[in-house]
């Protein structure tokens, strides 16, 4: 039982700081703290008595710190009693925006009006490490991870940049029971990403004396070491640029067709598209992929139009507001998180070269973070691609709605709503460079079986090529019931109950398209995933809330608010739902935790070993049929594990506990006081009608 010791830690740290002038930071009782500066204005200015101009500004400048990635590493990087890293290493992440809104209103005459709005908005986000560059070091105990120092492999080379450039017209024309609204709305996206990771280089040594050892006179080698180095002359770190345009028209009648129903249809046309060029890669150009699809990692879909039909209704069944009906059904086309596309423009098997060698013996430690780049730096002879399918679609559901309210006696509102969402282009990954399986697991568990590692590779120096791609198959439904009542004298409260079920093919989980791909659990094969329920399912919630609102000084208000939610536990990342998978590469598809268990019939289906002794682990003395006998009764302890003996269990199949019978539930109390000085003029005359600002 290896366990991390202070007087090792602190021998550690004064070889750094005495060998190398580096200090590595502290190995406890440091913080990971986050901050947030805010500011909102507004200035409104009443030009005449039909026009009106209002700006808006809104700025953040906000971070906080965050702990090492444990990727490439055996087991993390702490922190627990059996593996730590030192301070620095962990990362700080910034997050700032600049946002401008100009908004014209024009009251042209009684029968028409005009809405202008104009939007600039600059988002920064990057990341910053602790102390001077330094290559990442893990020194390992037993075969796993023990302390770890250095800059945080991913955040060397780290930012990303958005310019937004939004301008919308929406005209009014008021004919008697028709209100008719055209409209036409543009956008303009520059995007630039710029990701690499251990840029400074990263060392693997067996054993803290090893790296002792290795910095005193260099006769020991490290058991691992790799580095990312760019491959672009002149460019220590390439960004990737992407830029994305989409233009919107779309016409809507308001229709009264009596005083008592409301009836509203329109039409929407989005047309998407990508104003780029983009760097080709001859060689992936010659190769062919799954099912002989040609890739090019310079092409992105080209423009379509995405129609949005849509009808809605509001009927008052007794035209006095005690009982209304309403609904409405349509497509919605929404859009991708455009870290997806960029990643085509970052992977494309050109910009950087990497190294990556097992017990190397011309690599000896070196502080120097620009050691062992090539003096004619070229790109890596094997890589991944991200690319999009050239007939990729921005995301469409076809939505449904039904709802009733009904007031009861003493004022309460009941309200009654079922909504039903059905995907025409959600979206998924899959590997273009993945081999078909070549034959299935012996026993009960028949699933497919890949030839693994690099075998998996139809092109041998193309680690995986994955295609963002479009499938119809997922949907949704939520039924709700509320019921709210507001007091003549500021009090109000909301209770609410909604049922939820939701399925995919995929919930994404990544924003690298590899992680996103490798990520999907799956039993078959992981190009062909199947619906299961999503990620984010929330299947029980309960809201409930009671305000009471002061006013005071006529420009001073002040709201105390309860809230309490009751929903499953979720992990952390927003996840309620819970998958079995084994741990490594069951299949060979190379995924290391993506292989949705066989829950056994009983003990013929499966064989089990007593484990030996390993890292922080005695050796397991149970015999096979003891451990039967155990594993047996976990499964029956667990009725959806019980309920599918001799089946595969589903990905997202099991809700995290607290469903039913106990609840997490918060109780929060708010208190809020917005002054606002006002500079009044006449309203039929030109002037400033209000200026505020809140931070």
């Amino acid at each position: 039982m290896a366990f991390v010791n202070a007087s090792t830690l602190d021998s550690v740290r004064n070889l750094l700081i005495n060998k190398y002038g580096y200090d590595p930071g502290r190995y406890e009782d440091f913080s990971l703290p986050t901050h947030n500066d805010k500011v909102t204005a507004r200035f409104d200015w009443n030009v005449n008595d039909k026009n009106k101009l209002t700006f808006r500004y809104s700025f953040l400048n906000a971070y906080r710190d965050i702990g090492p990635s444990a990727s490439n590493s055996n087991s993390g990087r702490g922190q627990s009693n059996t593996s730590l890293y030192f301070e620095n290493m962990k990362y700080r992440q910034y997050n700032k925006l600049n946002s401008f809104v100009l908004e014209w209103n024009n009251n042209i005459s009684n029968r028409f009006a005009n809405n202008l709005t104009a939007t600039y908005s600059r988002f920064r986000d990057y990341r910053e490490i602790f102390g001077r560059p330094f290559p990442v070091v893990d020194l390992e105990s037993g075969g796993r991870n023990y302390i770890s120092f250095g800059s945080e492999p991913f955040s060397g080379l780290n930012n990303s940049g958005q310019d937004l450039w939004q301008i919308t017209n929406n005209f009014n024309w008021y004919l008697g029971k028709h209100t008719l609204l055209f409209g036409v709305s543009g956008e303009y996206y520059k995007f630039s990403n710029g990701f690499a990771q251990f840029v400074y280089g990263q060392y693997r040594y067996a054993s803290v004396g090893d790296f002792f050892d290795a910095t005193d006179d260099n006769t020991v080698n490290p058991s691992f070491y790799q580095r990312t180095f760019s491959a672009i002359p002149g460019d220590p770190g390439p960004i990737a640029k992407l830029n994305t345009a989409a233009v919107a028209l779309y016409v809507q009648d308001e229709f009264q067709v009596m005083n008592n129903f409301r009836l509203t249809y329109g039409v929407r046309i989005d047309v998407p598209w990508y104003p780029n060029d983009l760097a080709t890669n001859d060689k992936v150009n010659a190769m062919t992929f799954r099912d002989g699809e040609k890739l090019d990692v310079s092409k992105l879909p080209k423009a379509q139009i995405l129609w949005s039909p849509r009808l809605g209704f509001n009927w008052d069944v007794a035209d006095n507001n005690t009982y209304q009906i309403r609904g409405g059904t349509g497509i919605f086309t929404g859009r991708i998180p455009y870290v997806w596309a960029v990643n085509q423009a970052g992977q494309n098997g050109l910009l950087f070269g990497n190294e990556f060698t097992m017990n190397p013996t011309n690599r000896p430690f070196t502080d120097d973070p620009n050691a062992y780049i090539p003096s004619n730096p070229a790109a890596s002879s094997s890589y991944a691609i991200n690319v999009m399918d050239a007939n990729f679609k921005y995301p469409q559901v076809w939505r449904s709605n039904l709802a009733t309210e009904i007031r009861l006696p003493a004022d309460f509102i009941l309200t009654l709503e079922g909504i039903y969402t059905k995907d025409i282009n959600a979206v998924f990954h899959r590997d273009a460079n993945l081999k078909y399986p070549t034959g299935t697991l012996p026993g009960p568990d028949k699933r497919p079986l890949f030839p693994g590692s690099s075998a998996n590779r139809i092109n041998s120096t193309i680690t995986n090529a994955i295609v963002l791609d479009n499938s119809s198959k997922g949907y949704s439904y939520a039924l709700t019931a509320q019921l709210q009542k507001t007091f003549n004298f500021g009090l109000s409260g909301m209770v609410a109950y909604t049922y939820t079920d939701a399925k995919d093919v995929t919930s994404s989980p990544g924003s690298q398209a590899a992680s996103a791909f490798n990520g999907n659990q799956i039993v078959g094969d992981p190009n062909i995933p199947v619906l299961a329920r999503t990620n984010f399912l929330v299947r029980n919630r309960v809201i409930g809330t009671l305000s009471y609102n002061i006013k005071y000084a006529k420009l001073l208000g002040t709201t105390l608010s309860v809230i309490y939610e009751g929903q499953p536990y979720n992990d952390g990342f927003d996840n309620s739902r819970i998958s079995y998978v084994y741990g490594g590469n069951v299949n060979n598809d190379n995924g290391t935790s993506n292989d949705l268990v066989y829950i056994p019939r009983n003990a013929s289906e499966i064989i089990l070993i007593p484990s030996r002794a390993g890292f922080n682990q005695p050796a397991d003395t149970r015999t096979p049929a003891q451990i039967w006998n155990d594993l047996d009764a976990y499964i029956k302890n667990n009725p959806y594990l019980d309920k599918r003996r001799g089946q595969y269990a589903e990905r997202n199949g099991l809700e995290f506990p607290g469903t039913t019978g106990s609840t997490s539930a918060s109780f929060r109390i708010s208190i809020s006081a917005r002054s606002r000085l006002s500079l009044k003029a006449n309203c039929k005359s030109p002037g400033i009608s209000s200026m505020s600002a809140t931070c």
